[in-house]
Parts: structure tokens; sequence; C-alpha cells
């Protein structure tokens, strides 16, 4: 690994992760579950990091989609959803629905997810770019995430959950 340290972005599109660091980029793809989108994030973010040392990670969100995971344990209960079929919840899977509504489970666009599983669970944030998915929501705002302008620092990567990181993270 290089002594250049450098910004680690990684880009949550719909169907895959792309990590790049430097000059070095690293994609992976996942399908419609949340868990495989963090493995995505893992694989894509180990091959990047593999020749060049981050000093920060930037987390970007260019898809509509939703994830609702546990706030406890971070799985998800669901594949990747959207507005309409989160809207649907209520009366496709009422258990589901029911830890929504209690607080048990969070849901929110793909950068909150991942930033909750970076960070094991310490921050539920999404960028300002992405929060206009959130109006629309028919979920409790207690189950949303925060709300933070594009480039906000948010806090750091805690390594035992992020490739052995600790870096400062900004959506």
């Amino acid at each position: 690994m290089s002594g250049r340290a450098v910004v680690l972005s990684i880009v949550l599109g719909d169907h895959g992760v792309t990590a790049t660091v430097g000059d070095t980029a690293a994609s992976a793809s996942y399908d419609d579950v949340a868990d495989q989108v963090w493995k995505a994030v893992l694989t894509a973010t180990a091959e990047a990091t593999a020749v060049h040392s981050a000093n920060r990670v930037a987390l970007t969100c260019i898809t509509g989609r939703l994830a609702l995971w546990d706030l406890e344990t971070l799985g998800s209960p669901t594949g990747l959803i959207d507005a309409v079929a989160l809207g649907e919840l209520a009366e496709t899977d009422p258990h589901t629905w029911a830890h929504v509504e209690t607080g048990r489970y969070a849901v929110g666009p793909l950068d909150s997810y991942v930033l909750a599983r970076m960070t094991r669970g310490v921050w539920h944030a999404t960028s300002a770019s992405t929060a206009d998915l959130l109006g629309a929501l028919p979920a409790p705002d207690e189950a949303l995430p925060d709300v933070l302008p594009d480039g906000e620092r948010v806090g750091r990567t805690d390594p035992a959950a992020f490739l052995g990181l600790d870096v400062p993270i900004s959506l």
C-alpha cells in the first residue's frame, strides 16, 4: 500500500457499488437485498484500498431505493424497496411494519444504511441531495434518517465493522 492518503469515494447505484481511491476504482454488484449492498461495499472498498490508503470516506447515493434495517442488529428483514412498496408494507407485511412504527426498524436511502453499517449503528443520516425521497415516505419520523447538508462530516468508521479503517465519513 502506498503512503499516499486520499479520499475513498463510495457511490451507491441501482445494482452496484463503485469505490474509488486515487486512481484506483473497484466495483461490485448486488441484488435487491440490503445485506448484499453492504457486502458489495466491503468488496469494492477492500479492492480499492489495497493500493492506496484512505484518509476519509465520502458516500454518494444515486438510487431511489430504500433499505429497512434492525437498529440493534443492523440486519435487514426485507429486500430493497421503493417508496410505493414502503407505503404498502403495512398491508403486505404488518409484522415488519409494526417494527417500523415502534422504532425498532429504521428506513432510509442506501447511504443511510451503509453509514449505519460503517459506524455500527451510531449514525442514521442521509445527505440533503437524497432527502427529497423522504418527504413522500409514510414512515414515522423516528424511523427516518437525519438530513445533513451535502458534504457534511458525520463521524468516523468503526474499524471493527469496516475493514479496519478508522476514518471520518462525509455524505
